[in-house]
């Protein structure tokens, strides 16, 4: 009975810091990026952040900046479904190309200054 008891506590004191059931796991994603789900059949809440590629193993691709819940089903069909937060981050802009020549000037229209360009006319 005590080693009842003393399970009991141990629970008790333990509990706060277990992970909690009702809190879905997550994974992030970049737009344009996509990962598997670790299940099939999935279904997500906003098909406006997220598209879903169904197969053997679900795959999410982020479309736009936000947060979805989707779930899939791990044990084959009609098992237990698994619940996802999927946050997608905006890309990060691509940096541009370092040497790249700068473009002509239209006809009438003054040369742009190239940066570190010491000259006043900026050509």
């Amino acid at each position: 009975m005590r080693l009842a008891h003393a399970a009991a506590l141990a629970l008790a004191l333990l509990a706060p810091h277990a992970a909690r059931a009702d809190q879905p796991a997550s994974i992030t994603v970049l737009v344009g990026e996509s990962k598997p789900l670790g299940g099939a059949g999935a279904r997500c809440d906003d098909l406006d952040v997220v598209s879903v590629t169904l197969g053997p193993q679900a795959v999410v691709t982020g479309l736009k900046a936000g947060k979805t819940l989707c779930s899939v089903a791990v044990g084959g069909p009609g098992g237990a479904r698994r619940v996802l937060e999927v946050t997608v981050l905006a890309a990060e802009p691509e940096p541009a190309p370092v040497g790249e020549p700068t473009p002509a000037p239209k006809p009438g229209e003054k040369p742009k200054p190239v940066k570190g360009d010491r000259r006043p006319d900026g050509g």
